[in-house]
């Protein structure tokens, strides 16, 4: 495994460059960031740019292989007025790090950072359903990945994902149980409207992993002193774990 320097040089350069709302700045330096980092690890890069609302959003997109792609994704910018370090700070390092990891596995991968979740009211998942509806894509399965950086982590099972995902649902938080995680809890606790809702609608088989028992989730107070690498990196360590053991 990767040494936690990785994952603070993700950390302090998210911090540097503060909230990432489309149409500034740092959402900029972000896109240019992560386009450079998965360039150096031999990933194929796709920007997909599209308008909603007089606002132009960014899907970044990167491939491993030539179909038949696991997806992980998250969204990479920032409710206005929101330092965002859980959400989406937290997703963002761990699609970094996975990228790393995973770069020599067998498995064919489909990174995907979407854009303009949190751009407006109730979240517009604008970049989602911009990807759900142009995919283009064979995709085995998937999982997104939001606000999993927070100190107490606290996994459980969404209910959408049960829904129209059960089986994939399933197999991942039943291996969380076999493994003893302690942060994976194989119980229903909420119906959520993240990324994974459009990909579900178009038969993605896709599984949100989300700790929404977060105190500060879209306030002013969703900042970098309450997150913890160590967290993020047991999530990913999961999944490194769950792909090694040939599931699904």
């Amino acid at each position: 495994m990767l040494k936690d320097s990785l994952l603070l040089y993700y950390l302090n350069f998210l911090i540097s460059i503060g909230p990432r709302v489309p149409g500034t700045e740092a959402h900029k330096e972000l896109r240019k960031f992560i386009y450079e980092n998965f360039k150096k690890l031999s990933y194929k890069a796709e920007i997909d740019s599209f308008y909603k609302d007089g606002t132009k959003f960014y899907n970044l997109i990167f491939k491993k292989g030539k179909n038949n792609y696991i997806l992980l994704g998250t969204h990479y910018d920032t409710k206005p007025g929101i330092e965002g370090a859980n959400d989406s700070g937290s997703g963002v390092i761990l699609l970094l790090y996975l990228a790393n990891l995973l770069k020599d596995f067998k498995e064919n991968f489909i990174f995907v950072f979407f854009d303009g979740e949190d751009f407006g009211e109730n979240a517009p998942l604008f970049g989602s359903k911009h990807f759900a509806e142009n995919n283009k894509y064979k995709i085995k399965y998937g999982i997104i990945f939001d606000m999993i950086g927070d100190k107490n982590l606290d996994i459980y099972m969404e209910g959408y994902s049960y829904k129209y995902a059960r089986n994939l649902t399933e197999k991942l938080f039943n291996h969380a149980e076999k493994r003893k995680c302690e942060f994976m809890f194989k119980k229903i606790k909420y119906h959520l409207i993240d990324d994974h809702l459009p990909l579900l609608k178009k038969g993605i088989k896709v599984c949100l992993l989300i700790d929404f028992d977060y105190p500060y989730w879209h306030t002013e107070e969703d900042t970098w002193d309450k997150i913890s690498i160590e967290s993020i990196k047991k999530v990913g360590e999961f999944f490194i774990d769950f792909l090694e053991n040939k599931i699904p």
